[in-house]
């Protein structure tokens, strides 16, 4: 099923990159409906993807190892291909208006029922209809609750948009009041949700309100209180829904405060530009942390009783992944004090080396050899980064930074050394502690310490690249083979050296092809 997702993913997105919503012509009735609500149908097939695939794994993983897997169907996987291929043409000369004399909303219907053959045609390639039988008979009703989750994604945001208006109201009485305390010189407009400071005006728009923070805290806290459920102390927990949002809507006010504040006091494209961007998710971060703390920790909402054996388990799970949030954590924080160019890098090289060293001793049971594989490994992670970069219509070579240019002698060397070396060795040594040491044995098991790398599924393989793709921005697709290679290395030789060494040859090769080459899209 993951491999299904993952080609259907590949394929949605590849096509998504060469149409544009807004080219459709008006022709019809079925043409602006799908301009219309396209976007929220593929945002509803991705929710239901990503809910089905999560719980399958957490509420019936057992039942679904039990079916045995039949060989791939060739003949079905080659019909999708085909079918692929003429839907990805239609698609493209739909959304060009390049239409043929016919009846538009015919040529409509007769593409859409093309898309759902060739997503039947994929599906019955990978899984026979034997096995879906017995995918649908394990999972019992989590189609009913991912399909659910997929319509509220799909058609929930339109109505949802009725709400901005009070809450930016909301937001813009908070932010008036904390202002009249530090800022009473700033004047504002109510109409149109305006702060003028002395030096710095703010327009609080309906998407800085806040709501869709608190729509995210909503989603975190009800997924938090479902996978923890037999932990928590019903119903009172329920409270930590409400005070989440709550919380988050007054960070909010307190960004946007800080924002003017900053703004007036003369760093302008600091306030518009690092801050304005990572404060809100330092926010979002900080308050999800602190749910997640809360609930397991205060004896209102938790009923987890102290386990003898737990503590080496959760002393383990620190040490494997405090360096990397460390390390992203005081990326936030440098971006949220940039105007564009992270100056503060070097401190991220500083946050990953403390971390490490602090927990050093909990490392003395990793098995830090590798051997040659290791860094042909790297080698082709680096050629297949580069290609794919190509592929997406990245520019040959990318300029020096201009702020990086604009540095001193000396302040260019000292940025400069921290980026490669935080790229050559603390960066991978933390992500691969994090996704391959961690992450990648907590999918087969809780006591991940003693799940031996060679036991991998083929699940927490996906999954776990999946999100080392995920935290790479826009180089996800490029930064989830990364994944897949690292860890099939890790699974491979069972030494967290091997997937080590691959991810730091890797990172050097793309450091020497940004100082020599110029290609600073790189970093």
């Amino acid at each position: 099923m993951l491999c299904l997702a993952a080609v259907l993913g590949i394929e949605v997105t590849a096509l998504s990159l060469r149409v544009d919503n807004a080219t459709l012509p008006p022709a019809g009735h079925l043409l602006p409906l799908l301009r219309d609500w396209g976007p929220a149908v593929v945002r509803g097939a991705i929710a239901f993807a990503a809910v089905f695939l999560t719980f399958a794994f957490l509420k019936s993983r057992v039942a679904l190892e039990q079916i045995v897997l039949r060989p791939l169907q060739p003949v079905w996987l080659a019909a999708h291909a085909v079918a692929a291929t003429g839907f990805a043409f239609a698609t493209m000369r739909l959304y060009a208006g390049q239409l043929p004399n016919l009846d538009p909303d015919l040529l409509v219907a007769a593409w859409a029922l093309t898309g759902l053959l060739t997503v039947a045609l994929a599906a019955v390639g990978f899984l026979s209809l034997g096995t879906w039988r017995e995918v649908r008979s394990a999972t019992g009703s989590l189609w009913v609750v991912a399909l659910s989750t997929a319509l509220v994604a799909s058609f929930f945001t339109q109505p949802a948009r009725a709400l901005w208006a009070p809450t930016t109201r909301l937001t813009f009485t908070l932010v008036k009041f904390m202002l009249s305390w530090i800022l009473p010189e700033a004047t504002t407009a109510a109409e149109k949700a305006t702060i003028h400071a002395p030096h710095f005006s703010v327009i609080i728009a309906p998407e800085c309100s806040g709501l869709e923070g608190a729509a995210l805290i909503l989603v975190f806290g009800i997924a938090w209180l479902w996978l923890f459920r037999q932990e928590c102390r019903f119903p009172w927990a329920l409270a930590l829904l409400p005070l989440g949002v709550i919380a988050l809507f007054i960070l909010n006010a307190v960004r946007l405060t800080a924002l003017v504040w900053i703004g007036n006091a003369g760093a302008k494209q600091i306030a518009a530009g690092g801050f304005h961007s990572q404060a809100g998710w330092i926010s979002f971060n900080a308050v999800a942390f602190g749910l997640s703390a809360v609930a397991r920790r205060s004896p209102w909402f938790s009923l987890r009783l102290k386990r003898e054996a737990s503590g080496a388990t959760e002393d383990a799970t620190t040490a494997y992944l405090v360096p990397f949030l460390a390390i992203l954590g005081v990326g936030m924080l440098a971006r949220a004090a940039s105007s564009g160019f992270e100056s503060l890098y070097p401190l991220r090289l500083v946050a990953g080396g403390a971390a490490l060293w602090i927990f050093r001793r909990s490392y003395r049971d990793c098995n830090w050899r590798f051997g040659w594989p290791a860094p042909v490994a790297g080698l082709g992670v680096f050629v297949l980064w580069v290609a794919l970069d190509r592929l997406v219509g990245v520019s040959s070579s990318s300029p020096i930074p201009s702020a990086l240019k604009a540095m001193s002698g000396s302040g260019r060397i000292l940025w400069l050394s921290a980026r490669v070396l935080a790229a050559s060795v603390t960066v991978p040594i933390a992500e691969e502690l994090a996704f391959r040491g961690y992450l990648m044995r907590r999918l087969v098991a809780a006591d991940f310490e003693n799940v031996n790398p060679r036991r991998f599924t083929w699940f927490s393989l996906a999954l776990s690249s999946a999100v080392f793709g995920a935290v790479h921005g826009s180089s996800w697709m490029a930064g989830t083979a990364a994944g897949l290679v690292y860890g099939g290395v890790y699974a491979r030789s069972g030494r967290i050296g091997d997937a080590l060494a691959a991810h730091a040859t890797t990172n050097i090769l793309l450091a020497i092809c940004v100082l020599v080459l110029h290609q600073w899209q790189f970093w």
